[in-house]
């Protein structure tokens, strides 16, 4: 029996792991162990279909790195198009797979941040017993809920990071659910003064501050969005987070761009900045929320499909704007940065730590004494 609780994740783009990194943080610190298991290679990697073609010298999560990298949106939709058929083809071989794992490692719950195995993930817990935690890092939810069948959820609870309709609509009616607060990094919650974060990263407190963060995995070919965030009258500093910017000399004397690699600390700049730029991911948009600070989502080579619902979300609900085009980015950017933008509603649920109630709620469900702290694991 495993007494260290497995969370399930990938290492296609940067938010699953974001994630998972935020549950690591809270579940230690409740003295709960836990490991992480690549769930679409370590537990059903014999379903790879790419991992399979390149005789195991790329997976089907590196394949999308590479194309995220390169902003082949289109490509990525049609790959993974082609690739849901392809695991609901194979799903009787992905639920013995799953079936497989459970028996042989018997962990007293388990935690999914992993999108496509979901389903039989929950058809395994329920068929023995053990709880399980589904917490999508997509605002749509489809690949994380579309694959569960009635007769298999009885011990699955879909955990959702705010109260709103347009995320509980989404909930198939046999399965599980509440409101568990955003899991993010515990800095997101903390006090933040501006002006001394500002001073601390070098960034002159009288210009407004624009965090162009475009994906953990970085975007080489971002410089143009960087390009249309400069100002030729009002001041700004435009900090790009994994994003180089072309040559100084192509901007205008108001505007000045720091670049910083991605770092851990990320929750320091974007609740410091006057306006975040990203490419619409759910989990730079949650964070964003938890921060109180406005968005401006790119859309200027196109969208991944399960991100599009972002895009209206944050606009329809007053936390931001898109931009389809760089002229429609420059507007949106003056528009926020000029102070007439008015922010959107609080959502309720948010200022919870949805990585402190998911460690509180497995430490009321589970016997203390079988849960062990990290420091008791034998190696």
């Amino acid at each position: 029996m495993n007494q260290s609780l497995p969370i399930l994740t990938s290492s296609g783009g940067y938010g699953h792991i974001s994630a998972t990194i935020a549950l690591e943080e809270a579940l230690h610190a409740a003295g709960i162990a836990t490991h992480r298991v690549f769930a679409l290679t370590d537990i059903v990697g014999s379903c790879d279909a790419m991992a399979r073609l390149s005789c195991g010298r790329l997976s089907g999560e590196d394949l999308y790195n590479i194309l995220l990298r390169r902003r082949h949106y289109g490509a990525i939709n049609g790959i993974v198009s082609i690739g849901l058929s392809y695991y609901a083809w194979k799903k009787r071989r992905m639920d013995a797979l799953c079936r497989a794992y459970i028996e042989r490692e018997m962990p007293q719950a388990v935690i999914s941040v992993a999108p496509l195995i979901n389903g039989s993930m929950a058809r395994a817990c329920a068929a023995t017993g053990i709880p399980f935690y589904v917490i999508p890092t997509d605002f749509d939810m489809r690949l994380f809920v579309d694959d569960f069948t009635a007769e298999g959820c009885n011990t699955t609870t879909v955990l959702l990071p705010f109260e709103h309709e347009a995320l509980s609509r989404q909930m198939p009616s046999y399965v599980s659910w509440v409101v568990n607060g955003p899991v993010v990094r515990s800095q997101f919650f903390e006090p933040c003064d501006r002006a001394q974060t500002r001073d601390d990263l070098g960034i002159d407190p009288k210009t407004k501050m624009v965090v162009a963060m475009l994906g953990g995995q970085g975007v080489a070919s971002a410089t143009d969005i960087v390009d249309s965030l400069s100002s030729h009258t009002n001041p700004r500093t435009i900090a790009t987070i994994n994003a180089p910017p072309k040559s100084a000399q192509s901007r205008s004397a108001t505007t000045t761009v720091k670049e910083f690699s991605f770092r851990t600390d990320i929750a320091r700049f974007i609740k410091a900045a006057d306006l975040l730029v990203t490419k619409g991911g759910s989990m730079s948009v949650l964070e964003a929320l938890v921060s109180k600070t406005p968005l401006l989502l790119d859309a200027t080579r196109g969208m991944l499909r399960w991100e599009k619902f972002n895009y209206g979300f944050i606009e329809e609900s007053g936390y931001g704007k898109r931009a389809e085009t760089l002229a429609d980015m420059r507007r949106a950017t003056d528009e926020i940065l000029s102070g007439s933008f008015a922010y959107g509603r609080d959502l309720p649920g948010l200022r919870l730590s949805g990585a402190v109630a998911l460690a509180q709620r497995i430490t009321e469900h589970l016997s203390p004494n079988r849960l062990q702290a990290p420091d008791q694991i034998q190696s």
